[in-house]
């Protein structure tokens, strides 16, 4: 057999690295008001089974198993405190003043998508979330942890901040705390486009005028946005609010 044989992994070397590329690829899609980064004595509450368990690798071949993972909560917890962590399923019955959950969407080999939605369970959970802890009067941060693009129009509304992490391996949850808390700057950018819905998925493979809800080269940054144009060529500038004239971007 030809090759090198690796007698020894250096486990912490793969963790870094994972933990490297994660941080650097979180895509920050909206952030009204500025939420985030988030101080590191807010109080948030942080609801359903994402933020327990991440969708960290694909199904099927691509599926592995995984013991290396703190959840985002003990993440978050461990950073924040426990007094500032909370785990309150019913929102109404929470002090805190931030609302963080999960919408997953998964994604595998030999397996379409029925929709371009979270998955049915995440989508209704999503939803009602969002909408119950905006009459509740919470600021809101949605995570996407999906495996493609999603349709956002039913509660897109509701999220003060939007967080994209695709699917990011083992070291998602303590990636996703530090941006959280600022101790990493999210700039990541969408290698894809989130069209608006099915239909003008089906047209922008059509007519390229089509405006897509996140087009490729999205993505926020604390202080500035970086925008990958058509024309590959960068634009920075301020960032005041997240619909950017000239950015293909439908408001």
């Amino acid at each position: 057999m030809k090759g090198h044989r690796y007698y020894e992994i250096d486990t912490q070397h793969s963790q870094e690295a994972a933990y490297r590329a994660i941080a650097e690829g979180i895509v920050l899609l909206k952030n009204q008001e500025q939420v985030l980064p988030l101080k590191i004595d807010a109080s948030v509450n942080m609801v359903g089974e994402g933020v327990h368990t991440l969708l960290e690798c694909g199904g099927g071949s691509a599926e592995v198993l995984r013991k290396r993972s703190e959840s985002l909560y003990e993440c978050m917890r461990a950073k924040a405190g426990v007094s500032a962590i909370e785990n309150w399923e019913e929102i109404e019955t929470s002090d805190a003043d931030y609302v963080v959950l999960v919408g997953k969407s998964r994604g595998q080999e030999g397996v379409d998508r029925a929709a371009m939605l979270l998955d049915q369970e995440d989508q209704e959970f999503v939803v009602h979330t969002l909408k119950k802890a905006k009459e509740e009067g919470k600021k809101t941060i949605l995570i996407l942890n999906i495996a493609g693009p999603v349709d956002m129009r039913e509660y897109e509304a509701y999220a003060d901040a939007v967080l994209c992490v695709f699917i990011p391996g083992c070291q998602g949850n303590r990636a996703l705390a530090d941006v959280i808390y600022g101790d990493v700057n999210p700039s990541g950018k969408l290698a894809i486009t989130f069209p608006k819905n099915m239909r003008t998925a089906r047209l922008l493979a059509i007519f390229r005028a089509i405006m897509p809800r996140y087009g490729m080269g999205r993505g926020f940054m604390w202080d500035i946005v970086i925008t990958i144009l058509s024309s590959w060529s960068l634009r920075i500038r301020l960032a005041t609010d997240y619909p950017i004239p000239g950015f293909p971007y439908m408001t």
